[in-house]
């Protein structure tokens, strides 16, 4: 099970010029050899971007959803107070504590372009980014 960050999503519906290329390659690996999860956060960031929910359901057709459980919810908190310990503003849980949260507490690897964003959650070799475990 591969949970896929909103970034490389994004990527391919922006045509993100420095990382559509990138994204595709890892959308398409990773979809041949495992099955590509999505959760509630990636739906509603993705659905932001999208008037029409019967083509945000076309265009996760093939993948896993799975929602939060409360497992997953205290991880997100524990990494949302490290979070405000160092300093930070923002004044609710962001999503990619939910993210980080969802993929280390169900043991699967986590598809992003943005590592630094999980580092509260220990990922090491199940994380896939640029450089680490991509495909080129």
């Amino acid at each position: 099970m591969i949970l896929v960050d909103t970034c490389v999503l994004l990527d391919l519906s922006t045509l993100d010029p420095k990382w559509f290329e990138w994204s595709l390659r890892q959308i398409g690996h990773f979809g041949s050899v495992g099955t590509l999860v999505y959760n509630p956060v990636i739906f509603a960031e993705i659905g932001v971007g999208q008037a029409d929910r019967n083509k945000l359901d076309e265009r996760f057709s093939g993948w896993v959803f799975d929602p939060f459980d409360l497992d997953i919810a205290w991880r997100a908190a524990e990494a949302y107070r490290r979070y405000l310990a160092r300093g930070g503003r923002r004044e609710r849980v962001l999503g990619d504590f939910w993210i980080g949260a969802h993929a280390k507490v169900r043991g699967w690897r986590l598809l992003t372009r943005n590592p630094e964003d999980f580092k509260d959650f220990a990922l090491g070799k199940s994380l896939i980014h640029p450089g680490h475990g991509d495909v080129n």
